[in-house]
């Protein structure tokens, strides 16, 4: 009876050793499936491939979708950007001259570049539509035993507080070779555990703050004030007059800079800890001037670190965001542009004086005074360590530092806003009760404009309300607007004609006042500085990036020379309109020239024209650094006289 217990015993180790064994296989077969499934293969028919098909196609969804939105956080909620930011050496942050696409730059020119929820969404779609067909490889897998039919794929993307969804219309169809069997697909969704808007939410808290307060150009220009050998203010009592080279002055405010702004932590987000209780910094950091005469102060020393504290702790927010950490990065090699005024050249002068006290005539006095205007970009870097299982989201945007006159410079446009949940249709469905009457004339006749189309767009959305027809003697339009929405924006669009925009008050009736426009065949011709005497034909290696904006108008251009296909002319007001003209020269990938100032167009110029030639001024050979593109681009901002030789010509 013993032994057979101990035998009985043996056994049923034995079996849960077996058992154990068979666990754990299973376990790493399920695994490597999940791990591998983009290269499972079948083997053998199944009368039902739901499971085989639909999870080959989840994976290879979750894996692009993957690589979107990690794509998308290392790059400024961008993974498209416009031609505008792609190729101004001022717009982004390049890592290296042989990189041709940097990180975008959230403001740039008191313009905020921060991208909507929406746009985040659509350069996912379009990467994930772009990209699938590499990973699905034709469904392969299937191919020795089915005949696979497939469409194409349409992405739909969701930011959530916690993932990301990506929704996929994508039909499949697997017709048996051997057998009457046939499997259809049509829908897949996958979501992806990343907290991109948490982090995009931290992001845009970040740079609005800033633009408020500017504690990063107040971090400089105290660098500037506390470092003896960058002159600011002062009086020196000799003879010889004071000399500063700028270049150097530059470089040690580079690399000073490049030290500090990486060691700044800021308040209620996770960040390295200082040495004591903050207790004990706030009865350091509130102590009078009287308490210090009469040597009230706390007991013991202060912390080591009550520097660190004091200057280099940011409180920027009131929210929480404990969870992410955020840094900020500056190199050297960003380039910086730094001018100090008064300057010869790049030499800094101090002032000569003689006292003017009778006693001290014979003293000399160097007066020291300079401000500077700096600007420099800089990385910021928010980091959400739960996100893909643990191993975590960056997510990077550029900004820039602004320093006018010593003084921080952050005027900016206000920020994009939101697309709310919904969709067209649903928003058009319900109307008000009440009809308004829409009219359009033209600006400069004042004449009413007849079949003019108008739409009430509130965020995203649009709705068509119909178009002006003659009614009771006048051209006009009656409709009721969306009941969802107030304040929307009332659009008029008509060809031979800029469309309108105004703002929906409510009122019984709305009046758009159109420009007449005109279109032209687009060209462009470059001249070589410094002389641009010869015009000279693009090379196959050169593009030209044009952007026009009135101020008086509203009205703005962009276009590209060669132009893309379907893109060959551009709409421009047919009167005497001033527009800033911002066109760029890039030759081969690299910022080479252009042209910067207003160029007013001139009606009775325009009026039997069919074309309009751009000229560019354009450096050779290229400038081959982001510092040598920076001082081309500031000499063209500045010398105005070309303008006028190198203006748009009507043809």
């Amino acid at each position: 009876m013993r032994m057979f217990r101990k035998k009985m015993k043996k056994a049923q180790v034995t079996a849960f050793i077996i058992m154990g064994i068979v666990i754990l296989v299973a376990t790493a077969i399920f695994f490597l499936a999940r791990e591998k499934a983009y290269i499972f293969v079948p083997e053998e028919v199944h009368p039902e491939l739901r499971g085989p098909v639909q999870n080959f196609i989840d994976q290879c969804l979750y894996d692009v979708g993957s690589e979107a939105v990690k794509q998308l956080a290392l790059s400024g909620g961008y993974i498209y950007l416009p031609d505008s930011m792609r190729y101004d050496p001022l717009a982004s942050i390049k890592f290296h001259p042989a990189v041709p696409v940097g990180i975008p730059l959230w403001q740039y020119r008191n313009e905020l570049r921060i991208p909507s929820l929406e746009k985040m969404a659509s350069d996912m779609k379009r990467y994930v539509e772009e990209n699938i067909d590499s990973c699905l490889n034709g469904l392969e897998p299937f191919q020795d035993s089915y005949n696979v039919y497939y469409g194409k794929p349409n992405v739909s993307v969701t930011i959530g507080r916690s993932d990301v969804v990506f929704d996929m219309h994508f039909p499949v169809t697997l017709t048996a070779k051997f057998k009457d069997e046939t499997n259809e697909y049509e829908d897949f969704s996958v979501r992806v555990d990343a907290k991109l808007l948490r982090a995009y939410e931290l992001a845009k808290e970040f740079l609005e703050r800033e633009n408020e307060r500017g504690f990063m150009e107040k971090i400089t220009v105290e660098q500037l004030a506390i470092d003896p050998e960058i002159p600011l203010n002062g009086v020196k009592f000799q003879c010889a007059r004071l000399t500063w080279y700028e270049p150097e002055l530059k470089k040690r405010l580079q690399d000073a800079l490049s030290i500090i702004i990486p060691g700044l932590r800021f308040r209620n987000t996770y960040h390295a800890p200082f040495n004591e209780n903050e207790e004990r910094y706030r009865e350091w950091q509130d102590i009078s001037v009287e308490q210090y005469a009469v040597g009230n102060l706390p007991d013991g020393s202060p912390p080591e670190d009550m520097w660190e504290y004091s200057k280099m702790f940011i409180n920027f927010t009131d929210k929480d965001f404990s969870e992410l950490s955020l840094s900020v990065m500056y190199l050297p090699q960003w380039g910086m542009l730094f001018n100090a005024k008064p300057s010869d050249g790049p030499f800094m002068k101090s002032a000569q004086q003689r006292a003017t006290n009778r006693f001290l005539s014979m003293m000399c006095v160097q007066i020291i005074h300079f401000v500077y205007d700096i600007y420099y970009p800089v990385l910021v870097s928010i980091n959400e360590p739960t996100s893909f299982g643990g191993e975590g989201l960056l997510f990077r945007f550029g900004m820039p530092v602004v320093v006018v006159d010593n003084q921080p410079n952050r005027e900016v446009v206000p920020s994009s806003i939101d697309v709310p949940a919904g969709g067209s249709e649903e928003f058009c469905s319900s109307r008000t009760r009440k009809t308004f009457a829409f009219y359009a004339v033209d600006y400069y006749t004042g004449e009413q404009i007849n079949h003019v189309n108008f739409t009430y767009r509130c965020f995203a959305y649009d709705c068509p309300l119909g178009e002006t027809r003659p009614d009771g003697g006048e051209y006009r339009l009656v409709a009721s607007v969306p009941d969802s929405c107030v304040n929307g924006d009332i659009i008029a669009s008509k060809s031979g004609y800029i469309t309108g925009t105004a703002v929906f008050t409510g009122e019984d009736q709305t009046t758009l006042r159109l420009y007449p426009s005109r279109k032209y065949e687009v060209a462009a011709k470059k001249l070589e500085l410094p002389d641009y005497w010869a015009e000279e034909d693009l090379d196959s290696n050169d593009l030209v990036l044009i952007q026009l904006e009135s101020n008086e108008t509203g009205h703005s251009v962009y276009a590209k020379v060669p132009p893309e296909q379907g893109h060959d002319k551009i709409e421009l007001i047919l009167g005497d309109v001033t527009y800033e003209a911002s066109i760029m020269f890039i030759d081969n990938g690299v910022f080479a020239g252009g042209y910067f100032g207003n160029w007013t167009t001139n009606y009775t110029e325009m009026k039997d024209a069919s074309s309009v030639t751009f000229k560019v001024a354009f450096e050779e050979p290229p400038p081959e650094d982001q510092d040598s593109q920076l001082e081309l681009m500031t000499f063209l901002y500045n010398n105005r006289t070309y303008l006028e030789d190198l203006k748009p010509e009507f043809r």
